[in-house]
């Protein structure tokens, strides 16, 4: 390829700036993509005998837009020939980027093309036309989400919860290191928190390297089918906790909303204490007080005190196990993991 030159003159420069720099730019950069296209027909011409066959309607990609040009066609003997640099920038992969960023940080597809537009005659921003692209880098990476290895992944921390959306409902796995970095390890869809959906879960995550019985705390609710899968994957290194935000919903849907705020105070307190017995004896308290108003709710507790005490993992004088029992990744900064639990609790989580 030969080398090529951009002359934009004094007066033309100064009134594309009267529409601002990213006109300008935007414009500039038309045409130096033109002139790519244009040294690249010289040089097949010259050296590969090719002939110019006029011109065709076109377009090409530039800042994440479609801008209709008019594309040179080119004949090698009998067929024509494709112009490597013009199929070059037709390729949408930043187009795709662009659409994936600006919609999933809040801009709707109906605002796409007034927000976005940077040419007048640009085109393949309008709403129907971002929603398919967007559709496919959704499924882009999806695909490279549920695929990507885990194998060099080293966890202290487990969450494994259903999430519905749209009536649908998703098992999802939550990593967490040392250090507090948070990755989605997974997810499968089902119609239940069943065993074989959270054995499918955690059996894909496995086959991706991830190695699940290297000694860690898994923190779920109170669903028995996650709890014996993760049995069955990570093996008695594992530390099971009862994610305590759950039991609390669950108490607290046994009072009336104005009772709802009193209960979840007092547990909130209950949990948020470090030592084992200490919460203990805060939740033995609760306990024989819901007797006297509420034996149900009572016995909701009675079921899950033992889970919710007995397992969490301890800093010194830190907040990271309570977060991470409270299903809270946003708040863990875990700096390292050390179960310091006695053997006989230990043995009641197996």
């Amino acid at each position: 390829m030969g080398t090529f030159s951009l002359v934009l003159p004094l007066a033309d420069l100064a009134q594309r700036m009267r529409h601002g720099v990213t006109r300008m730019l935007f414009d500039a950069e038309r045409e130096l993509l033109m002139l790519i296209i244009g040294d690249e027909i010289k040089w097949l011409s010259q050296e590969h005998g090719m002939t110019c066959w006029g011109k065709a309607p076109g377009s090409v990609i530039i800042h994440g837009q479609k801008v209709p040009v008019e594309r040179p066609r080119l004949r090698d003997g009998v067929k024509e020939a494709k112009l490597g640099s013009y199929e070059l920038f037709r390729r949408d992969d930043e187009m795709q980027r662009r659409v994936w960023d600006r919609v999933v940080r809040g801009l709707s597809m109906r605002s796409y093309d007034p927000v976005t537009r940077e040419s007048p005659p640009s085109f393949g921003i309008s709403r129907s036309a971002v929603s398919s692209r967007f559709k496919v880098a959704s499924g882009q990476r999806t695909h490279d989400l549920r695929k990507r290895d885990l194998s060099k992944l080293r966890l202290c921390a487990l969450m494994v919860d259903g999430v519905e959306f749209r009536r649908e409902l998703f098992v999802v796995a939550l990593g967490i290191d040392k250090t507090g970095t948070k990755t989605i390890l997974g997810y499968h869809q089902g119609a239940t928190e069943n065993q074989e959906i959270c054995d499918r879960l955690l059996a894909g995550i496995a086959a991706r390297g991830l190695d699940l019985r290297q000694g860690m705390l898994a923190i779920l609710d109170g669903s028995g089918a996650l709890r014996a899968s993760i049995r069955r994957y990570c093996g008695d290194k594992v530390l099971v906790q009862r994610c305590v935000q759950h039991k609390q919903r669950n108490i607290c849907e046994y009072f009336a909303e104005d009772q709802r705020a009193y209960w979840e105070n007092k547990l909130a307190e209950a949990y948020d204490r470090i030592g084992y017995q200490e919460a203990k004896r805060a939740l033995d308290q609760i306990h024989r007080e819901l007797m006297g108003v509420n034996p149900s709710a009572a016995r909701s507790l009675e079921g899950g005190t033992r889970r919710n005490t007995h397992s969490a993992p301890t800093e010194r004088a830190g907040t990271p196990a309570q977060n991470a029992a409270y299903h809270q990744p946003d708040r863990i900064r875990i700096r390292y993991c050390s179960y310091r639990v006695p053997q006989r609790e230990a043995m009641e989580t197996r």
